[in-house]
């Protein structure tokens, strides 16, 4: 299935159902944030709330794209995303929503490459940026 304008055309989207984002409003009360970190050192966190969702990277077998949504631009066709390296994508994405569920830290790790700190053994990297696009763009 070709993609709809969610990046390098993945070949699925999970958007998330739980009423964490919402459209054109960013939600800075998060209780919990997501922390993302390259081996570079490269880093972004963000609010749960803000996540939008999963997709895979349709240009590599391995890569899990994790949207959210943007730090900056509010416009409804942009989004930021993160992606991570994974050995299976539907184990890596229940294990985040697992400890996004049931964790009690404020700060979750999904990915740090610097202390090789991985909230899965599903996941062995990240590119830790802080990414955006237009929904619009292929």
């Amino acid at each position: 299935m070709k993609g709809r304008g969610f990046g390098p055309s993945p070949s699925f989207l999970i958007l998330l159902t739980m009423g964490i984002a919402t459209r054109g409003e960013a939600r800075l009360d998060s209780s919990k944030y997501l922390f993302f970190r390259d081996a570079a050192g490269t880093y972004s966190c963000y609010p749960v709330n803000n996540l939008i969702g999963f997709s895979e990277n349709g240009s590599s077998a391995t890569g899990l794209i994790v949207y959210f949504l943007p730090h900056d631009d509010m416009r409804s066709t942009f989004f930021d995303f993160i992606e991570l390296t994974v050995t299976n994508h539907e184990d890596a994405i229940k294990d985040i929503m697992e400890e996004i569920a049931f964790s009690k830290k404020t700060v979750i790790t999904i990915a740090d490459d610097v202390n090789s700190n991985y909230i899965s053994s599903n996941i062995s990297a990240t590119d830790g940026q802080n990414n955006s696009t237009d929904a619009t763009q292929n």
